[in-house]
Order: C-alpha cells, then sequence, then structure tokens
C-alpha cells in the first residue's frame, strides 16, 4: 500500500538549506537558500524565514528528516566504536579541535558501521525546538543506506552541494568508497570522481553512476553531461542525473 504520509525533507550545511516535500509518495521540491550570514542566532533567523516561507509550520508534517552535509564525517566499525570514546576517534581523522557536544552518530547496520561526524550545536538546538521529533542524520548515512539496496552491481552516487561534493560507491553488496571533497569549479567534480574510481580500479567498469545536483551547486547537468562522454573512465558507465532518488533516500531513515 502506499505510503500516504507526508515527509519534509531538508538538506542543510553550514552554507546551504534545500527543501522538498514528499506526499503520496511523490516528490515537490519547494525551494534552497544560501546562507549569507555567518553568526549562529543570524543563521538561525534565516533558516527559520525560510522554512515559514516555504513548509510552512513544521508540525503539519508526519515527518521531519534532516540531512546533514558536512565533510567532517568518518565511517567506524561498530565492533570498536563507543559514544564515550567519540572525541578520540574523530580526533584520529580530524585535526579540528571539537568537543562532544558537537559531535553526533547514526548506526548503519545493513554496513555493520557507525557514521560519526561534526554538528554544530545551532543545528541541533534549531530543530529540537522548532520539531523536536525530526530525525537528523549526517548525509552519509541514508545515501549508504540508499545504495547498499542495489548494490548487487556497481552503484556511484554523488552529491555535488555547494562548495563541496560527495561520493559513495558499492558494488556486490560491500561498499567500495565514502568520501567528501571540497570544490570550486565543475571540473573539480570531474577530477576527485576520476581520481576515486581510478583507486578503487574501477575505469572503464560497467555500473550506475548517479548525480544529485542540488540547485545552488556549482555544477549543471549539461555542462557536467558534455565533460563526462569525453573521459574514457565513464564510457561504461550509466549517467544519470536523479535527486528525486537521491532525496528520496531520507525515507529510509524514519
Amino acid at each position: 500500500m502506499e505510503n500516504l504520509k507526508e515527509q519534509l525533507c531538508i538538506e542543510i550545511s553550514d552554507a546551504f538549506c534545500a527543501l522538498s516535500k514528499i506526499s503520496g509518495g511523490k516528490l515537490h521540491v519547494l525551494g534552497s537558500l544560501l546562507f549569507r550570514e555567518k553568526k549562529d542566532f543570524q543563521l538561525k533567523e534565516a533558516l527559520a524565514g525560510f522554512l515559514k516561507e516555504k513548509a510552512g509550520e513544521l508540525s503539519a508534517y508526519e515527518e521531519v528528516s534532516v540531512s546533514w552535509v558536512s565533510a567532517n564525517a568518518m565511517l567506524v566499525p561498530s565492533a570498536v566504536f563507543e559514544p564515550k570514546s567519540m572525541e578520540a576517534l574523530f580526533a584520529t581523522c580530524f585535526t579540528k579541535q571539537v568537543t562532544a557536544t558537537e559531535l553526533d552518530y547514526n548506526r548503519i547496520s545493513e554496513l555493520s558501521i557507525v557514521n560519526l561526524y561534526e554538528i554544530p550545536l545551532w543545528v541541533k538546538s534549531f530543530f529540537v525546538i522548532k520539531f523536536p521529533r525530526a530525525l537528523i542524520q549526517h548525509e552519509y548515512s541514508h545515501q549508504l543506506r540508499g545504495i547498499m539496496k542495489q548494490a548487487f552491481r556497481l552503484q556511484v552516487q554523488v552529491n555535488v552541494y555547494p562548495g563541496q561534493m560527495t561520493i559513495q560507491a558499492a558494488d556486490k553488496n560491500e561498499l567500495l568508497f565514502c568520501n567528501a571533497f571540497e570544490i570550486q569549479h565543475v571540473n573539480d567534480v570531474v577530477y576527485y570522481l576520476t581520481f576515486a574510481l581510478q583507486q578503487m580500479q574501477l575505469a572503464g567498469k560497467a555500473g550506475k553512476l548517479n548525480f544529485h545536483l542540488q540547485a545552488d551547486a556549482i555544477a549543471g547537468k549539461e555542462e557536467l553531461s558534455a565533460i563526462l562522454k569525453q573521459i574514457d573512465t565513464f564510457k561504461s558507465m550509466e549517467i544519470t542525473f536523479d535527486s528525486e532518488k537521491t532525496i528520496k533516500y531520507q525515507e529510509l531513515c524514519v
């Protein structure tokens, strides 16, 4: 039976916020906002106004899912993860000093891993006050759940956001790659993707390559398609630009 619940899907980083609604199984894009502000209270004010304008009252939605987009995230085997060790684990990969209150984690049982990530207090406090039932997870968490449901053959998911991109790859029901990169130009997207596939020895292998291009991202579909068609690495891949499928991965987290 089709799920008739209304779910508000929020993608957010310290640079942007994008809103979509899933209603009757269909996705409706509501709008996006680039943050010009830097201070926490300014970000909260801008976010509150944007949500009210584009989404209305959050209490009207049966489900609200929040996808936090940040490069400061790491995957840890479940067997070695302990919440009390979050700061120490985070410090093994990142030099930035953070406290436990600025960290959170999502368990991904399908892969027996934990996604440990930094998330600022202003994001947590905003949604706790505005909608206490909102489920906040890192972008990696629902993206990995989504591609692992199709990973009997090579699946590469690339999400391009303002200032950053993420790449996840899986094949034969195994996770091969998951990382984030800072970007400034469409050529950066092509470079990091080509580099990742070459490192995994997947260049020229048949599979599916899907892009989610957030509305305010630096890369456009036409420009990106034209570049990829000229590179042998991607000649055997089925290339799609299906943002709807990618955003709908948030349904797996509620």
